[in-house]
């Protein structure tokens, strides 16, 4: 017997004229094996107790796979194409560990790690949202202040006092709190309109909260729009059921000098998610946009994956602390 292996299709083979009947018989006798039926596309945390795959089955059918993780295994069905599979842990992930994962189908085993670098959204219980972030008071700032953050990286950029922020998040049983100070040496945001609006100067909040989502949105994630333009400050939400709209939520901006806040509390009930607990970790990111006269011309993020296109498999995950 031959094996051939093949790394792209479509592939061709050429035989002499006198050899064609051989080869179409033998190519209808083959079989033709995946070299990685099962792949693993991506691992995440859905709490600190309980992770999770997002797998590519590339078989015609069904297959049984098994997982193993700190030494347990565990035996699923995989549908064919690409899903998620969930299982929980032994022991609790615990602050920047890595843990390896493995999975085995049809005789291959692929492996992964799964992280636990995480950021922190601690629990804020009443928080007052007027704009002077006195909420965030408490919470750790994720700083974002160096040409590492630009996008696109060689986009015009002055330093810290052109642009940069210090972004806060928090959250308790009833919903998220995000809060942000922005320093640009000129707020321009013309654009505040459902369909324009992140032409502006203002920030594009993204949640993913299944974890799973890997390139584009699916129905469990959510992007936010906060803008302050002409009449006044403005937020939106996108969904994959029903677009962008107007967002239910409690939200002020200001502006005060080079500096403008914005500090918004929104329900998990508006946002149509489950509502938190402690120990969940969810997978965000977030952009603020630059536009100084000229169209939006940069923004900078915690991670790429909103303005140049939506890709949740690059955000980072906060676990919900108290």
């Amino acid at each position: 017997s031959l094996s051939v292996p093949f790394s792209s299709i479509p592939a061709f083979i050429t035989a002499s004229l006198s050899d064609a009947d051989l080869l179409e018989d033998s190519l209808k006798k083959g079989k033709l094996l995946a070299m990685t039926p099962v792949a693993i596309k991506k691992t995440f945390l859905v709490s600190t107790s309980k992770a999770g795959l997002v797998v590519d089955n590339v078989l015609s059918a069904a297959a049984d796979v098994s997982i193993t993780i700190d030494g347990a295994s565990i035996t699923r069905r995989i549908e064919k194409g690409e899903s998620s599979v969930t299982f929980d842990l032994a022991q609790p992930m615990q602050p920047r560990q890595a843990r390896e994962c493995t999975i085995t189908a049809q005789g291959v085993t692929k492996r992964a790690s799964i992280s636990g670098d995480l950021l922190a959204a601690r629990y804020v219980a009443s928080p007052t949202i007027d704009g002077a972030l006195s909420a965030a008071a408490g919470l750790s700032p994720v700083v974002l202040n160096s040409r590492a953050n630009l996008f696109p990286n060689d986009a015009p950029w002055h330093g810290a006092d052109d642009l940069s922020m210090s972004a806060y998040f928090g959250w308790n049983e009833e919903g998220l709190y995000f809060a942000a100070e922005v320093k640009d040496d000129t707020h321009f945001a013309p654009y505040d309109a459902v369909t324009d609006f992140w032409r502006s100067d203002g920030i594009q909040l993204a949640i993913d909260s299944g974890g799973e989502s890997t390139s584009g949105y699916d129905e469990n994630d959510r992007e936010l729009g906060l803008v302050l333009g002409k009449n006044g400050p403005r937020p939106y939400v996108y969904t994959k059921k029903k677009g962008v709209a107007p967002l239910t939520c409690r939200f002020a901006a200001v502006r005060d000098g080079t500096f403008t806040r914005y500090e918004l509390f929104v329900r998990w009930a508006d946002l149509d998610l489950p509502a938190a607990y402690t120990n969940r970790v969810m997978p965000m990111n977030f952009i603020v946009n630059e536009n100084d006269g000229q169209g939006r011309g940069s923004w900078m993020g915690l991670t790429p994956g909103i303005g140049e296109a939506k890709a949740p498999i690059n955000y980072r995950s906060f676990v919900f602390t108290k």
